[in-house]
């Protein structure tokens, strides 16, 4: 019982400062909270993202004809163009965790050729160029909006040529989670 109390004390004392950094405004975690990030955390983003691909509605998106494809989630500002780290690495969970559920996700990043370089293999590109419409009919984005304790996302799937909603759901992210992928905003 002895070994067992300095064990709890610390767990709840990890809890306690856990749920401090939580409830940080966005100001507050741009001043004090890079100070301090939960060392060990084993909530990952993959996790949100999983959980909000459960919260959209299965039935309608059983019922796709074509692939989804997946673009970077966006600011919620005045032009909704603007994304980030957080944008992208959104993007590239929800296409992973939308496949391992079993929808057809088409690659929009594929250049269809591999250059070898002398740092690697590479078949991805980020040049612009548009993604011919017969390769997807559906596209799966959302936005993301900077709250007091985290980051909301708002993830949905709309049609391409209707751009009816097939199906959405939202997430807050709180800030320790994201805080590996630099800032935020």
């Amino acid at each position: 019982m002895k070994r067992l109390l300095p064990c709890l004390l610390a767990l709840t004392a990890c809890h306690a400062m856990a749920d401090a950094v939580a409830d940080m405004t966005h100001e507050q975690w741009q001043t004090e909270g890079k100070r301090f990030v939960p060392p060990y955390h084993h909530k990952r983003l993959a996790d949100y993202v999983e959980q909000m691909v459960f919260d959209m509605d299965q039935h309608a998106l059983a019922a796709l004809e074509g692939n989804i494809l997946v673009a970077s989630f966006v600011d919620l500002d005045d032009s909704l163009s603007s994304t980030s780290m957080l944008g992208n690495q959104l993007a590239e969970n929800f296409m992973q965790q939308m496949r391992k559920q079993g929808y057809p996700v088409a690659e929009s990043k594929a250049t269809g050729n591999v250059m070898i370089t002398q740092t690697g293999d590479l078949v991805f590109s980020r040049t612009a160029r548009k993604v011919r419409q017969a390769e997807y009919c559906c596209v799966l984005s959302g936005t993301l909006i900077y709250g007091p304790s985290g980051i909301e996302v708002n993830a949905r799937v709309f049609e391409h040529n209707s751009q009816a909603v097939l199906a959405s759901a939202s997430g807050l992210i709180p800030y320790f989670v994201v805080s590996h992928l630099g800032q935020l905003q």
